[in-house]
């Protein structure tokens, strides 16, 4: 399955929800809607937050795939630092398992 091409961006509403999507127009080409998880002023930095870490997904997914290159050089440090940069590009493109996350 592939994932809506990169690069994404973020905008406010203006009223309760961030919408992620498309960069060129993230609100008419969303693929996300981030709402604040708590009361207050911290519940719209967090909410802006996970909109701005959900934008950056598929850069950062590119990232972990040029840095997995890197990282294959047979040592042992670079070996487990390799193997979670592979659960997360596996988890990258496999979707949520089931039950969620």
């Amino acid at each position: 399955m592939a994932h809506t091409s990169g690069p994404w961006g973020y905008v406010y509403d203006g009223s309760s929800v961030w919408s992620v999507g498309r960069d060129d127009d993230p609100q008419d080409r969303r693929i996300a809607s981030v709402q604040k998880c708590s009361s207050g002023e911290e519940g719209w930095h967090e909410a802006a937050a996970n909109a701005c870490l959900i934008a950056a997904a598929p850069d950062l997914l590119s990232a972990c795939q040029l840095a997995l290159v890197r990282l294959d050089d047979g040592t042992e440090v670079s070996q487990k630092i390799a193997d979670h940069v592979r659960a997360a590009i596996a988890k990258a493109h496999s979707g949520a398992p089931e039950g969620g996350h």
